[in-house]
């Protein structure tokens, strides 16, 4: 697959965070780094993120976990920052305790923080939300149905069940996301799913399925939802997208066909639209469409076919 110039950092991307892989599996030395005074810990309620009163992450000192008798009952190990402070992330949803009083943050939806941080801050919010979403939902072996145990940092389930012992790893959905142009070059294809807010409208998008390609996945959705044969996917880029744990995946692709038949059960509407008209809704001076949020690589898509191609 071919790749075209791309946005430099899309939000959610760009996180700055050394993983120190070697460290995850080290169970004495993870357990040292966060019993250091200097380490930070990133509490999660309900996979909201706390901001503090400047509209930053609200990071929590080892020592003000120890005075307040705050210590979780496990952690997610995010990495270690330039300076190598050890970053940690841990739910507090089970808690019954008042943690908007106790410590003076807010807890934010991530979406939100995505346009707030709009930075490589909010790759580490993207990072923590999606693995404790994966660890709140996957308790249970999938295949014995025991208990499983939290290894690696948080980023690995075993098995607790010693004639099992499965591991289980964290799930990533990868998505394409495409943005088909007309076979005269003048247009590009946009839609809206039935569940898209009202108004919007963005590039088609879908699953990657089981033993298919990210050009045949291009290729197959835009058939299935709209009937254009399409062809020529070109990488754009991509986005984590955590909710809960998606990989959008950015492409261009040349139509080969131009009329719409529309899936009725997914596709609520789609149309081609042209330079003149996408200048048009960019500057909300549309009443009948609207673009998505500059957080999502669709409105990235939108805009880099306007000034590129």
């Amino acid at each position: 697959m071919n790749q075209i110039e791309s946005a430099s950092v899309l939000p959610y991307s760009g996180n700055q965070l050394y993983s120190a892989d070697e460290i995850r599996g080290d169970r004495d030395r993870l357990l040292s780094l966060e019993t250091q005074d200097n380490a930070l810990f990133l509490p999660f309620k309900d996979f909201n993120a706390p901001l503090n009163e400047t509209g930053d992450i609200h990071w929590i000192a080892r020592t003000t976990l120890d005075r307040e008798r705050l210590l979780p009952r496990e952690t997610v190990f995010l990495g270690l920052r330039q300076d190598e402070t050890p970053m940690f992330a841990f739910d507090v949803s089970w808690t019954s305790r008042n943690w908007d009083q106790t410590i003076p943050c807010v807890f934010s939806d991530a979406r939100y923080l995505g346009i707030q941080l709009a930075d490589h801050r909010a790759s580490i919010i993207a990072q923590a939300r999606s693995v404790l979403h994966w660890i709140s939902h996957n308790r249970f072996c999938a295949k014995c149905g025991w208990a499983n145990d939290l290894v690696f940092g948080g980023y690995r389930f075993k098995c607790s069940n010693a004639g099992c012992g499965v591991l289980h790893f964290p799930r990533i959905d990868p998505v394409v996301i495409m943005l088909v142009e007309a076979k005269n070059g003048g247009s590009c294809l946009l839609g809206r799913g039935r569940d898209y807010p009202d108004r919007i409208i963005s590039p088609l998008a879908g699953f990657v399925e089981p033993g298919e390609s990210v050009e045949d996945a291009v290729q197959r959705e835009v058939m299935e939802e709209v009937g254009i044969q399409c062809t020529n996917a070109r990488y754009f880029g991509s986005q984590p997208w955590p909710f809960p744990a998606n990989l959008m995946i950015g492409c261009f692709a040349k139509a080969v066909s131009s009329h719409l038949s529309l899936d009725s059960e997914e596709i609520e509407f789609a149309d081609w639209f042209t330079r003149d008209q996408l200048n048009i809704i960019f500057a909300k001076g549309d009443q009948n469409y609207a673009l998505p949020q500059p957080i999502s690589i669709a409105y990235h898509m939108i805009k880099h076919w306007m000034e590129h191609w």
